[in-house]
């Protein structure tokens, strides 16, 4: 028999601790026997204490790995979706950068077309320059102004015909045109610029307007070949200078239709208003033609200035009537669409007692200055200073039909 406890050998072979049990005396043999047996029920009992506290230590390490092992799995899930989406995310993009390859390609041969197309066209462009630089002053100015309508007119006349707003802006161009002619400022810089390289004399399209107006001026006999070198320079700013110079132009420009015009006018826009030297070497020209040169010459003779160094100012005015119902109806007809000029006098006393026959008329509440100062120039009608136009005769005109654009550097288009 052999009776352990733990690790340790009590009884073996009859023998307790190596002493013989038939050498002990029975009742102490019996307490030996309690005594061993409660060691081994206790010893029993610590040891499944320790593995119940051993189990109840794994179990809870088993909960906490469970808890990360779930945590990581969701970690997992989340990454594994991110990741999937920026899978996609980067598909996309290189299949925009390919597209985009692809359109680069494309951009780069077409810029190589179009730069082939602007050499050519360059060439071109300078060939052609050459070619106005070496025609007469005449045929330079030609080219200019034919380039002009083309290029300003749209911009001008974009607006619906018959309205207000459309009148207005033709009067603007008009204006423009006088400005430019009269060289005060240049409004078409566009084409001026570009064609700088085509001018033989000075260095703007001003001076090139200038310069035609000048010779033409002198060439044609007109009475102002006499002014000095700025034709008008030194012309005394009186009444009778302006009678001068609407006398000159009503006498040698005869009356064109635009209709009657064939070269250069294969796309003409409502109407073909002509620069001034355009009108003054064909001496012929419609009702905005001669308006705009009497005003051109006005404004280049320096009887009018804004400054108030000269007593005077003019304006165009464009009549759009689509119902006159004046005196000269059956010559005329409906609607009458007709360019004059005004003219602003400041010595009123003057001007009555010098030309009663002609009134003096007021623009209303569009008017610049106040009280009746402005009088009506119509070289179409060949009208002489100091007399009314005769289509005004027995016409009572409503200002909302008069759209005026004032011949100054910013003047009020109303």
């Amino acid at each position: 028999m052999i009776l352990m406890l733990s690790n340790t050998v009590i009884i073996k072979n009859g023998f307790l601790g190596g002493i013989s049990l038939s050498k002990i005396p029975t009742n102490k043999l019996f307490s030996i026997g309690f005594i061993v047996m409660t060691v081994v029920a206790i010893g029993g009992m610590a040891g499944a204490g320790i593995i119940w506290i051993n189990h109840q230590n794994l179990n809870a390490e088993v909960s906490v790995l469970i808890s990360d092992f779930e945590q990581l799995l969701s970690n997992y899930s989340i990454l594994t979706d991110d990741y999937e989406s920026m899978e996609a995310t980067y598909n996309a993009l290189v299949s925009d950068y390919n597209n985009l390859l692809n359109d680069y390609n494309a951009l780069t041969l077409l810029y190589a077309q179009l730069n082939t197309a602007y050499q050519t066209l360059n060439t071109t462009y300078y060939q052609l320059c050459a070619w106005i630089r070496g025609q007469i002053l005449p045929l330079q100015v030609a080219n200019w102004a034919e380039a002009v309508r083309r290029v300003y007119l749209p911009y001008y006349l974009s607006q619906s015909t018959d309205t207000k707003t459309f009148y207005m802006k033709f009067a603007e161009f008009c204006r423009d045109l006088v400005l430019h002619a009269s060289w005060q400022t240049d409004l078409f810089t566009n084409v001026s610029n570009a064609f700088a390289p085509a001018l033989h004399y000075g260095t703007n399209t001003m001076q090139l307007g200038y310069r035609s107006m000048y010779v033409m001026a002198k060439d044609n006999g007109f009475t102002w070949q006499k002014f000095p070198y700025r034709w008008g320079w030194g012309l005394s700013p009186e009444l009778w200078g302006i009678d001068l110079v609407v006398t000159d132009v009503y006498t040698n420009i005869d009356y064109e239709y635009d209709s009657d015009i064939t070269t250069y006018q294969e796309n003409p826009t409502w109407d073909y208003p002509k620069h001034p030297v355009e009108t003054a070497f064909r001496g012929l020209g419609d009702c905005d033609d001669q308006a705009i040169l009497l005003a051109s010459y006005l404004e280049e003779c320096y009887l009018f200035n804004a400054s108030g160094n000269y007593p005077f100012q003019c304006a165009l005015a464009m009549h759009h009537d689509p119902s006159y119902a004046g005196n000269y109806a059956p010559l005329i007809g409906q609607p009458f669409y007709h360019l004059s000029l005004l003219v602003h006098i400041e010595d009123t006393a003057t001007y009555t007692a010098t030309y009663p026959l002609h009134p003096l008329w007021s623009l209303g509440s569009a008017d610049p200055y106040s009280g009746y100062t402005w009088c009506w120039l119509d070289p179409t009608w060949d009208t002489p200073f100091g007399t009314k136009p005769l289509w005004l005769d027995g016409y009572s005109m409503p200002w909302s039909i008069l759209s005026i654009a004032i011949c100054d550097i910013g003047g009020n288009v109303v």
